[in-house]
């Protein structure tokens, strides 16, 4: 509720993390990257719309005015740039993003890396301590 007020991002928000569970519950890896990918855009997104001065979201350099525009390795910058996440979490945030980006098979060809039944647990338990972290970067009066 303190990312999302809005009733209807706190829906998208609750059936991305369900949809991440089945993923992950189903052994569907790559499946579950991508969902874990999509959340952590609208988690970011949820929270940079808690920020009452948004020009502090923009002070890193260009940026695109509309943050639904704004791809998940900006939003990891931001984040971090605002002490949202930390660094460890900034550094292997980047490792699930390159995953994700397997959707789309000449990335993973071009890795020669597949990912293996259960590496979805690794990625939820981090996608999980993200989302802590986003949590209790919310001001109380957000």
């Amino acid at each position: 509720a303190s990312l999302a007020p809005d009733s209807d991002m706190k829906a998208i928000l609750n059936r991305r993390w369900v949809e991440c569970v089945r993923c992950v519950d189903a052994s569907a890896d790559l499946a579950a990257v991508v969902m874990m990918g999509g959340l952590l855009e609208a988690l970011f997104a949820a929270r940079a719309n808690c920020v009452p001065d948004r020009r502090v979201l923009f002070k890193g350099g260009e940026r695109p005015a509309d943050i639904r525009k704004w791809r998940l390795n900006l939003h990891i910058d931001v984040a971090h740039e605002l002490g949202w996440i930390s660094e460890p979490h900034k550094d292997l945030l980047g490792v699930l993003r390159d995953y994700r980006n397997f959707v789309h098979p000449g990335a993973e060809l071009a890795r020669g890396v597949r990912l293996k039944e259960g590496d979805s647990h690794t990625f939820w338990a981090l996608t999980k301590s993200l989302t802590q972290q986003l949590l209790k970067s919310v001001p109380a009066a957000a």
